[in-house]
This record gives structure tokens, sequence and C-alpha cells, in this order.
């Protein structure tokens, strides 16, 4: 048996579901190849990347500002981040930097200082 629902990556992806259930997808961005990144509505955001090279560009995220944590390397215990924090600046962009094959997601409940959850 393989216990895929103990995978941290998985378990906080459900985790991410459940915050933004009910909202749309918006602010679609993607580089024209393998890489794509959306918001759902003002609750969490994703992008992911299967290039073979590293993707950085500003990408809208529809997010408050503030710091989040991100739910793929860790997500957020107590006050602090496990893994990457990832910041939403007064625009509601991020400067997306990931790597090759590599994804984020950040929501409303990964919200560690500045960000006024909705």
């Amino acid at each position: 048996w393989v216990c895929e629902h103990r995978d941290p990556s998985i378990r906080n992806m459900v985790r991410f579901r459940r915050v933004v259930a009910g909202t749309d997808i918006n602010h679609w961005w993607d580089n024209g190849a393998n890489a794509i990144a959306f918001s759902r509505g003002a609750r969490g955001f994703v992008a992911i990347s299967r290039e073979s090279v590293p993707v950085a560009a500003s990408v809208t995220t529809g997010m408050p500002p503030g710091t989040y944590c991100d739910r793929l390397t860790g997500g957020r215990s107590g006050t602090a981040c496990v893994g990457t924090t990832v910041v939403v600046d007064s625009l509601g962009a991020i400067q997306l930097q990931l790597g090759t094959n590599s994804a984020l997601a950040i929501d409303t409940a990964t919200a560690v200082a500045g960000a006024a959850v909705r």
C-alpha cells in the first residue's frame, strides 16, 4: 500500500483546496511554454513549472499584500514558515522564482505577516 494522504505535499494541497473552495480561477499567467500561474479568488495562488530551466517573472496573484508560506515546501507552523516564504507586494504581485519542474501554492491560511486576510 502507498498512503498518498500521508505525503506532506498532498496533505497541504488538500488544505489549500479547503481554503479556496468556492472561488473562481483568476489572474491567469503563462510563459507561452510550460509554466502557468493563477489565483483562486483572493484566497489562494498557485504557480507550476515543467520547464527545464528556472522561471522568473513578476506575476499578479490576486492575494492581499503580505508574507505567506509556500504549502509545497512545508507550509506554516505557528507564526513561522517551515519552507519557502512568498512576499506579495502592495500591488498584489510576486517576483516568481521557480526552479525546474517545481511549483508553489499559497493561501490566506498561510499568511504570516502583513496580509489582510479576507
